[in-house]
């Protein structure tokens, strides 16, 4: 009779253990993250801060999406079909503000949270193609860069703003990569230097880093202020690269609503600024200068619509000082 009790107070506590364990992992938030191309080296950043959310907040537990990033991103955020996702701040503006592709679809909800890259656009084409600037790249099969996002953005911009018509290529990242190995198109442009995707075309096929011209910036900072800046593909990014060559950034964040809990982002924004060597181990872009290793302050002096009020939260108790048009209603003290 003893060991029938003890059998069952083992049993009771087995079972008691196990369903305190569900009731913790059911006390987090499930969120769903929009991120990008799983071909693209970005994705690494998708994968490594999501599970640095997971193992080290008690609020949330984030499961990646692969999307179309920053333009579909911020539609799917306005549709509550993503919690959160990735997306260039000039992006997050247009979505913010319903202006372009976002017009009559205003979502004054978005909020910012951590900046993760400044990336530099690596616009390349193979060697073999024989084109050296931006400007042979008129009436040439070129691809725009991933479908829906923010290098397709901007890259088609700064080719209109300088009367440059390609025949554009348009797709997911790996069919970018792949129609360029297969001769289908001369190269196509990309985020990140260096990218994997490229690294991956040109380790089969010598390319060459086209310059955007300051003449060339210029054109498109005045066709689309706030777009455009200055950015360099740093030198030895690709084979054959010797010299650091000039180009335009991305400025990439990730993005909520005001459907997200400020304790839950609070949370996770501890969980990712704790988390900066294992996330630069992950994804190099994030030590890009005034990326996510540059802190919240970079965060805060690049933000052009509402922080997220987690973010908020956590920039001022690390002694950031806040502007009053970045802070929303309803954060709370």
């Amino acid at each position: 009779m003893k060991k029938i009790v003890i059998m069952i107070a083992c049993v009771m506590f087995l079972f008691l253990g196990v369903l305190g364990g569900s009731t913790l992992a059911a006390s987090k938030m499930e969120l769903s993250y929009g991120g990008t191309s799983s071909s693209s080296g970005t994705y690494a950043w998708c994968v490594a801060h999501a599970k640095a959310i997971n193992d080290k907040t008690t609020k949330a537990h984030v499961t990646v999406m692969e999307t179309g990033a920053s333009i579909e991103n911020m539609r799917l955020l306005k549709r509550r079909d993503v919690d959160y996702g990735l997306a260039s701040i000039d992006v997050a503006v247009r979505a913010y503000t319903g202006v372009d592709e976002f017009k009559g679809a205003a979502n004054p909800d978005a909020r910012l949270l951590w900046l993760y890259i400044t990336a530099p656009h690596t616009v390349f084409v193979t060697a073999e193609s024989g084109v050296t600037s931006i400007y042979e790249l008129d009436g040439k099969n070129f691809g725009s860069g991933l479908t829906g996002s923010a290098t397709e953005a901007l890259t088609t911009r700064l080719f209109k703003a300088n009367n440059i018509k390609p025949k554009w290529f348009r797709g997911a990242t790996a069919a970018s990569r792949d129609a360029t190995k297969n001769k289908q198109i001369i190269g196509y442009s990309k985020s990140g230097a260096p990218d994997s995707s490229v690294l991956d075309v040109a380790a089969s096929t010598p390319i060459k880093v086209l310059p955007i011209p300051d003449e060339a910036l210029k054109k498109a900072q005045e066709a689309y202020p706030g777009l455009f800046a200055r950015a360099y593909v740093p030198a030895n990014a690709y084979r054959g690269q010797t010299e650091a060559v000039p180009t335009f950034p991305v400025i990439m964040y990730d993005v909520a609503s005001t459907n997200l809990p400020q304790d839950v982002a609070y949370e996770m924004c501890k969980a990712v600024y704790g988390s900066v060597d294992e996330l630069v181990a992950a994804y190099r872009g994030a030590a890009f200068p005034n990326s996510l290793t540059s802190g919240p302050k970079v965060a805060v002096e690049f933000a052009e619509i509402p922080l997220h009020a987690g973010m908020v939260q956590y920039c001022r108790e690390a002694g950031i000082d806040v502007p009053r048009k970045l802070i929303p209603p309803e954060y709370k003290d």
